[in-house]
């Protein structure tokens, strides 16, 4: 039986967050395995077909906030850190 990652993803959202907590710490013990296993079978992708896939999660997963620096600024926003200066 294949199972996608999406209905993976839908599955795991459904768990109780102590649930998705255990999960997640279980992935995250078994992603330096996965990544080099991942890095060996990637050396022969070009980087363009990598980028394609990364944009397509994010297509599929980004959420519009509407803030225009959230990336530059994300200490700001989310941990309350100053606002760095921009740099012009």
């Amino acid at each position: 039986m294949t199972v996608s990652a999406d209905d993976l993803f839908q599955q795991a959202l459904q768990l109780p967050l102590a649930e998705q907590t255990r999960l997640l710490a279980a992935l995250a013990a078994r992603l330096p395995i996965a990544l080099a296993s991942e890095a060996a079978s990637a050396a022969a992708e070009p980087p363009e077909q990598e980028w394609s896939a990364w944009l397509q999660l994010v297509d599929q997963y980004g959420v519009a906030t509407g803030i225009a620096d959230l990336a530059h600024q994300h200490g700001h926003y989310v941990h309350g850190a100053p606002r760095k200066e921009d740099a012009a």
